[in-house]
C-alpha cells in the first residue's frame, strides 16, 4: 500500500478543509517529517488517514451516531478522504464523512457515518451498501486490517513496542504485507522444501556411510582398499548425478525467475495498454470511418463531377434568376414610359390634325402671296396701300408658316 494523497475538513482542531498531496516534489525523496508543537494538529492528519480507510481512529475507536469526539466542536460535519495504491496494484479512493444533528433543546447527536470506495482509474465506485461491508471492502484494498496498519504503517506515540514484542509469525505476516513481498515466501517455501530433502538424503548417506564402516571392520586390507575404491565410485558416480540434478534445478529457478519478470513486466504493459484503450478505440473508429471512405473511392469521380455540374447549374440558375429580377422590377416602369409615350403620340396626332387646316390655309396663302410678289414686282412701287396690303399678306403668311411648324413639331 502508498499513499498518494490525504483530504479531511474539521478534524479535531483542524477546522475548515485541508490536503497534502503526496505526488508533490517537495516529498520526491519519499522521507518527510510532520512537526509542530504540542496540539498543532499532527495527530489529527494520522487521525484522518485511518478515519478515511477504517472509519475509526486508534485514540477513539470507533465512531457512532452516539458520539465523535473527532470532529471540530464548531462544525456540523467533517469528512476524511484518502487516496492510495492498493495491494492489487489499483489506485483508489476511499472517503468517510458523518454530520452533526443539533436540536432546539440544545441536544446533539451525529447522523450514521458514511464510507464510499471509487476505483480512480475508470472512476467507478464499488461502494458496498452496508457500512461494515464497506469497510472490509477498504481494508481488504488497502491490503491491511486496521490493527494492522496502526502496528506497522501507522503508529501511535508509545505503540511502537506492540509490534516488537508480536509474535513471531505475527509479526513475519504484517512485514510480509507490508513490504509486499509475498514471492519470497514462495521462494522460501521451495527452498525450506529443498531444504528437507538434502536432509533426508544427507541422513541416508550417513546411514550408508555407517554400514560400510562396519563393513570395513570385519575386510581385510586388500578388501578394504577395493571396498574404498568401490564406495568412492559410486559416491562420485552419485555426486555427478547430484550436480546434474542441481543444475537442471539452477536453470529451472532461473527459468521461473524470468518467468515471473516477465508476468510482472505483461502486468505493466498490460495496465499502460489499458490505460491507452480510448485512444485506442477512436484511432480504431478512425480507421473504419477510412476505410468506409475507401471503398466510395471509385465513385470519387462522378460524385465530383456531378458536384460541379450541380454547382454550374445553381451558378445559372442564380445569373437568370437575376436578370428575371430586373426584368421583372423593369417591367412597371416600361409600362409606365410606353403609356406616356403612347400618350405624347396621341396627342401629337390630335395636334397634327389641327394643325392640317392651318397648314393648307398656309399653302393656300404662300400661293397668294406669291401672285402678290408677283403683281407687286409687276406693279412696282406705285402706290403705298399696295405696299401695306402686301406686308400685311407676307406677315399673316410668316405667322400661319410659323404655328404650323409649332404644330408639327408637337
Amino acid at each position: 500500500m502508498k499513499l498518494l494523497s490525504v483530504r479531511f475538513a474539521n478534524v479535531n482542531c483542524l477546522a475548515g478543509e485541508w490536503k497534502i498531496d503526496f505526488r508533490d516534489p517537495a516529498f520526491g525523496d519519499g522521507l518527510f517529517v510532520l512537526a509542530g508543537d504540542t496540539g498543532a494538529g499532527k495527530s489529527s492528519i494520522l487521525d484522518a488517514i485511518t478515519l478515511a480507510l477504517y472509519g475509526r481512529t486508534a485514540r477513539q475507536g470507533e465512531l457512532t451516531s452516539g458520539g465523535n469526539e473527532v470532529m471540530n466542536r464548531d462544525a456540523v460535519s467533517c469528512f476524511a478522504e484518502v487516496e492510495f495504491l492498493g495491494a492489487d496494484g489499483a489506485a483508489w479512493r476511499s472517503r468517510w464523512e458523518q454530520e452533526r444533528i443539533r436540536h432546539r433543546d440544545g441536544t446533539t447527536d451525529f447522523r450514521t457515518a458514511k464510507m464510499s470506495l471509487v476505483r480512480l482509474a475508470d472512476r467507478e465506485d464499488v461502494t458496498p451498501a452496508r457500512l461494515d461491508d464497506a469497510k472490509a471492502l477498504v481494508a481488504e484494498k488497502a491490503g491491511f486490517s486496521f490493527d494492522d496498519f496502526t502496528r506497522t504503517v501507522l503508529l501511535e506515540q508509545g505503540e511502537f513496542d506492540k509490534f516488537l514484542h508480536a509474535r513471531d509469525r505475527e509479526r513475519a505476516d504484517i512485514l510480509e504485507r507490508a513490504t509486499n513481498t509475498a514471492h519470497f515466501a514462495a521462494f522460501g517455501a521451495r527452498i525450506n522444501e529443498r531444504a528437507k530433502k538434502e536432509n533426508q538424503a544427507l541422513g541416508k548417506r550417513e546411514t550408508e556411510a555407517n554400514v560400510f564402516r562396519d563393513r570395513l571392520a570385519g575386510l581385510d586390507a586388500p578388501d578394504v582398499a577395493e571396498a574404498a575404491r568401490a564406495e568412492a565410485e559410486a559416491r562420485a558416480a552419485a555426486a555427478a548425478a547430484r550436480a546434474d540434478a542441481l543444475r537442471a534445478e539452477k536453470a529451472w529457478l532461473e527459468a521461473d525467475a524470468k518467468l515471473a519478470a516477465g508476468v510482472r513486466a505483461l502486468q505493466t504493459d498490460a495496465a499502460a495498454l489499458e490505460a491507452r484503450r480510448p485512444a485506442r478505440d477512436e484511432a480504431a473508429a478512425a480507421l473504419a470511418a477510412a476505410d468506409k471512405a475507401r471503398a466510395l473511392r471509385p465513385d470519387e469521380a462522378a460524385v465530383l463531377a456531378a458536384v460541379r455540374l450541380a454547382d454550374d447549374a445553381a451558378e445559372t440558375r442564380g445569373r437568370r434568376a437575376a436578370d428575371a429580377k430586373r426584368l421583372a422590377d423593369a417591367v412597371p416602369e416600361a409600362g409606365r414610359t410606353v403609356g406616356a409615350r403612347a400618350a405624347a403620340a396621341a396627342a401629337a396626332r390630335a395636334a397634327l390634325d389641327e394643325a392640317l387646316p392651318v397648314l393648307k390655309d398656309a399653302r393656300r396663302l404662300d400661293g397668294e402671296a406669291a401672285i402678290a410678289r408677283m403683281a407687286l414686282r409687276k406693279a412696282g412701287e406705285a402706290a403705298g396701300p399696295l405696299r401695306a396690303a402686301r406686308a400685311a399678306a407676307a406677315e399673316a403668311a410668316a405667322r400661319a408658316r410659323g404655328e404650323a411648324e409649332a404644330a408639327a413639331r408637337a
